[in-house]
């Protein structure tokens, strides 16, 4: 069993830099909740003391109360712990010898509340002020043990038929004092372990997220100097055919030129894909979403790529409807997301195969974008990494294309940031079907 105040409470009186460092925030907690707690037992004792006609008693107790409840609020303003620590132990040392001067001194119940003085100090400001507390309250015990061993007795200001019950509340109530503050030590230190247990995990799973960062920025290396490899070749190939003269007629130059720019659009789509990782990684991503025609959207992309398709003897079977399809989307990460999928189509379809089918279907409250081709399709094992990042695919491009393996994880990615989905539907030798849903508008 732990004790605890409430923890808005003690929190108020902890100033923001402390709850940083949870060994400071848990003895700012200690001194909050010594004086809380002193304030509640001077309550009880000081209301007992006016039952019973010992009115003396009742004021210095009252007197002691405003100080521990003081205690909190010197802390706030200090903003350090030894002022509000070393207050608490003057308030309790001054009340406990005053009651001893009071009740008896050697034979009353307050000298034993002295010892609970320099273990507060201990637990609150540190083992150096714990002796100095110490040395006091034996000072303070010593007046009275001399005084008696003098003769001299204290006098007790309180109805003498009333000595037994006082002297045992007394001790009672230091029973209880002393488990209270054990109880309020422990439950300091279980949630400063257990702050602590959080960042170690917090620390852990870090440190596990830089190993993955590390090990995908190593594939990442890989994969950029392979990728680059081969259209950079490509470039300067050309390049010095072009600069030996080796090139004698206008159509040889055109086909050498025509390479470079197929090699430079290679690279171009790898740094673009790249960058576009990057920014949905590190949350840069900034969608307009708005309403668009996907219609619209869709014949663009189609008439992009009617090029490449009958470059390798293919047909976009497409048909362009008459009225538009509103979506709610951001218009270029639409256009990227069918720019993707149209040529990732046309890209492992087979040369002189059947023709890529475009479709766009109503649903209840999406329009769905259907792109079909009848390429190699793609096994179980594939469709399970299919839209990982990074992702390496057993099918390969038909005709030599390249291919990054980041771009179906950004048109997953894009679709779910505006509200949609992408899905797959492939059987291995029959070719693949590749979904877009996004949500219809809404006036």
């Amino acid at each position: 069993m732990t004790l605890y105040f409430p923890v808005g409470l003690s929190e108020f009186f902890i100033p923001p830099a402390a709850q940083d460092d949870p060994e400071v925030a848990r003895k700012f907690r200690l001194v909050v909740s010594f004086g809380l707690l002193g304030t509640v037992f001077g309550a009880l004792y000081a209301s007992f003391y006016l039952a019973i006609g010992h009115r003396f008693g009742a004021l210095v107790i009252i007197v002691c109360s405003v100080g521990f409840f003081l205690v909190p609020w010197i802390l706030r303003q200090s903003r350090e712990i030894a002022p509000a620590a070393h207050f608490l132990c003057g308030v309790m040392i001054a009340g406990f010898t005053a009651l001893c001067a009071i009740e008896g001194g050697l034979h009353g119940h307050a000298i034993a509340w002295l010892v609970s003085i320099p273990l507060c100090a201990l637990l609150l400001a540190g083992e150096r002020a714990a002796q100095i507390w110490c040395l006091l309250c034996v000072l303070a015990a010593g007046i009275f043990i001399g005084l008696d061993v003098s003769g001299y007795h204290v006098p007790t200001l309180y109805p003498a038929k009333w000595e037994s019950t006082v002297t045992g509340a007394g001790y009672l109530g230091l029973i209880l004092f002393m488990y209270l503050l054990g109880l309020i030590f422990e439950g300091g230190r279980e949630r400063a372990n257990r702050a602590m247990r959080e960042a170690l995990g917090k620390l852990a799973t870090a440190n596990q997220h830089l190993h993955e960062l590390n090990r995908e920025k190593s594939e990442f290396l890989g994969m950029a100097a392979h990728d680059l490899k081969n259209p950079l070749s490509v470039v300067a190939g050309y390049a010095e055919l072009i600069r030996g003269r080796m090139v004698d007629t206008p159509e040889d130059l055109a086909d050498c030129s025509d390479h470079i720019l197929r090699a430079t659009q290679q690279m171009i789509e790898l740094i673009t894909n790249l960058l576009d990782v990057n920014a949905i990684e590190e949350g840069k991503l900034r969608l307009d979403i708005q309403r668009c025609d996907l219609a619209e959207i869709t014949h663009q992309v189609v008439e992009t790529y009617h090029l490449s398709a009958e470059k390798k003897s293919l047909t976009l079977a497409w048909e362009r409807p008459r009225t538009p399809f509103l979506v709610r989307a951001d218009p270029r990460a639409t256009l990227q997301i069918l720019d993707n999928l149209i040529s990732n189509a046309v890209k492992y379809s087979f040369i002189g195969g059947a023709p890529i089918s475009i479709e766009l279907i109503e649903e209840a409250t999406y329009w769905r974008v259907e792109v079909r081709d009848r390429g190699p399709g793609l096994g179980a094992e594939d469709q399970t990494h299919l839209f990982e990042k990074y992702g390496r695919l057993t099918a390969r491009p038909t005709g030599g294309e390249s291919s990054t393996g980041l771009g179906l994880s950004i048109v997953r990615r894009m679709a779910k940031e505006m509200g949609g989905e992408v899905a797959c539907r492939s059987t291995l030798g029959e070719g693949s079907t590749f979904i877009v849903f996004l949500p219809k508008w809404v006036e």
